[in-house]
């Protein structure tokens, strides 16, 4: 499983840089078939051209609220629009937070 989390305020980013569980979190999960097509399709590689990022299996990564509302653009048209990975970027945008992306 690939997991994004999304701290909806301080006190959640506090809980996520001490690993620990709150309800100020937000959770998402990919299964590992999607996030290998993910891969297949070539939208990992071109998130991480266009928002400067290294996103990769085996990585942790944040995403800003900026870089979601920039990788957000990217998935209309995918199979990927409607998906986990999606509703954490919005969560971000939201809240105008983050995604803790753990690949």
């Amino acid at each position: 499983m690939k997991y994004f989390s999304v701290p909806v305020n301080e006190e959640g980013q506090r809980a996520l840089n001490s690993e620990e569980d709150s309800f100020y979190i937000h959770d998402y999960e990919m299964g590992q078939d999607e996030f290998e097509r993910f891969v297949k399709s070539g939208l990992l590689h071109q998130i991480n051209e266009t928002c400067d990022l290294t996103l990769e299996e085996g990585k942790r990564c944040w995403i800003s609220f900026q870089q979601a509302d920039q990788i957000l653009q990217l998935l209309p048209g995918t199979q990927f629009e409607s998906s986990e990975f999606a509703g954490a970027l919005v969560d971000a945008i939201y809240f105008l937070s983050g995604v803790d992306c753990m690949l």
